[in-house]
């Protein structure tokens, strides 16, 4: 991993934030059989491991949908939770969350300003809501002032507290892929 990343991910563990897993390689797990989802998850957990010493206790899957063997794979290597859902009719064995939907991409894609978009956010949450933003894409949408004002404005649990229902807030997740465009 870029040495400027692990500080910079360094950095955030120490101010006491947690770092869920997003996957090795922004894989969908949509389809995913059981041997590729392992491998993924396995991959991911000993960088995570190797390179800050966190194991993260979350799973948020890539595209918000998790096929079976991704879902036991996970479970198999000590995930306690996913962000997603199952992507067949066979119920999953770990809590799973789902963001609050749309959410601040889709929001933003769908040609709302920065400013409606944190608003909606803002007055469609309650303490029950998992808020999925992707400060990384706001760059793109001229959204950082109104996100840094969302941010300023709220207050918000974490995933694991949502999860864990120790939560007086909407639970807030970063999501920090990196951009993908079409040239």
């Amino acid at each position: 991993m870029c040495q400027e990343v692990v500080g910079s991910l360094r950095r955030v563990v120490d101010e006491g934030h947690e770092l869920i897993l997003h996957g090795y390689r922004h894989t969908s797990f949509r389809d995913t059989p059981y041997e590729i989802a392992e491998k993924e998850i396995v991959t991911a957990l000993d960088l995570f491991e190797k390179e800050l010493g966190v194991t993260p206790e979350g799973f948020h899957v890539s595209f918000m949908s998790a096929s079976e063997g991704t879902l036991r794979a996970a479970a198999e290597q000590g995930i306690e939770w996913v962000v997603g859902k199952p992507a067949g009719s066979t119920p999953s064995r770990l809590p799973m969350v789902e963001p609050t939907h749309p959410y601040d991409l889709q929001l933003l894609e769908r040609g709302f300003t920065p400013k409606e978009t944190f608003k909606m956010l803002e007055t469609e949450s309650d303490e029950s809501s998992f808020l999925l933003c992707h400060p990384n894409i706001h760059r793109h949408h001229n959204a950082y002032r109104d996100f840094a004002q969302f941010l300023r404005d709220g207050a918000y649990s974490s995933p694991v507290e949502l999860v864990e229902g120790q939560n007086e807030n909407p639970g807030l997740l970063l999501d920090r892929f990196p951009p993908f465009r079409v040239l």
